[in-house]
């Protein structure tokens, strides 16, 4: 309730306003939540455990995909209604969201250009089992989510909110190339 939780959505690099913003409300919070990268605690000088749910990589870079192809305010939308295919998207290695973007996240690792490295892989699990305190899948989210309010001792039934869904529910149909492009 109230200033207990902070909420941060805003892309790393993290701009001094926004951290110095976050810190002058620090003293009352209890949780930071968003869509921030592993070492924000340290951007903020305090210690912290991390909570985060997980997707299967493939199916969120079709996400990805379909959702900049149905939001004007997203940057590829005019690339993708001009014909730009999810395949175009992954070939033109245009944004680190389609290439290892959660190994990203959970690194830290803000660096342009493929990511095609099993090191960062090791140090993303590696910073999962020391700083982690729940991991959830997309997959399962209600379980995830009633596995989460056990551990963080909120009352149940939850109700959980689906606001990041395609109203639509478009089916993506993906030939050959285009899965052989997403593997990779």
């Amino acid at each position: 309730p109230g200033e207990e939780c902070l909420h941060l959505y805003y892309p790393a690099p993290y701009q001094p306003t926004v951290l110095e913003t976050i810190q002058a409300h620090l003293p009352a919070a209890k949780m930071l939540y968003g869509h921030v990268s592993f070492g924000i605690h340290q951007l903020l000088g305090i210690e912290g455990k991390y909570l985060t749910f997980l997707r299967n990589p493939i199916a969120r870079v079709i996400s990805l995909y379909n959702h900049h192809a149905r939001d004007p305010d997203m940057p590829y939308y005019t690339a993708i209604q001009e014909g730009m295919t999810l395949l175009d998207l992954l070939e033109g290695e245009i944004t680190p969201e389609t290439n290892n973007h959660i190994v990203r996240i959970l690194t830290c690792n803000g660096q342009l250009g493929m990511l095609d490295d099993t090191s960062a892989l090791q140090q993303a699990i590696e910073n999962i089992n020391r700083s982690f305190r729940f991991v959830g899948l997309m997959e399962q989210f209600t379980e995830s989510v009633t596995r989460l309010g056990q551990l963080l001792g909120w009352q149940t039934p939850l109700e959980i909110p689906y606001i990041n869904v395609d109203p639509l529910k478009t089916p993506q149909t993906i030939d050959a190339q285009t899965q052989a492009a997403l593997e990779r």
